[in-house]
């Protein structure tokens, strides 16, 4: 089992889809069936990252476990559990209702 250290191999806050998918081209390679991702240290990350972090996660063929998700990490993954998609991954905005009359 490999442990790997979010804050070391990305950064304390990370952001960016890439990050994900290097993360993910690093532990495809890895000769371990087993993975650990440990957020300790991280202070957040951006809805792309945790976006594309999930994404990555679903097509690896690793078990891959995190540990140590502070809150802030936990809400922004949390909060893509909220978003319906019309099943080819975009978005379905629903009952939009514009501030501001066009």
């Amino acid at each position: 089992m490999k442990t790997i250290k979010l804050y070391e191999f990305v950064s304390t806050y990370p952001s960016y889809r890439l990050s994900a998918d290097k993360l993910f081209d690093f532990i495809k390679n890895n000769s371990d069936d087993k993975i650990i991702v440990d957020f300790s240290n991280v202070e957040g990350v951006t809805h792309s990252f945790a976006s594309q972090y999930r994404i990555d996660k679903k097509y690896c063929s690793k078990d891959v476990k995190e540990i140590n998700m502070g809150d802030n990490v936990k809400k922004m993954f949390k909060s893509l559990n909220n978003k319906k998609t019309d099943g080819q991954g975009y978005v379905e905005i629903q009952d939009f209702n514009p501030r501001f009359n066009l």
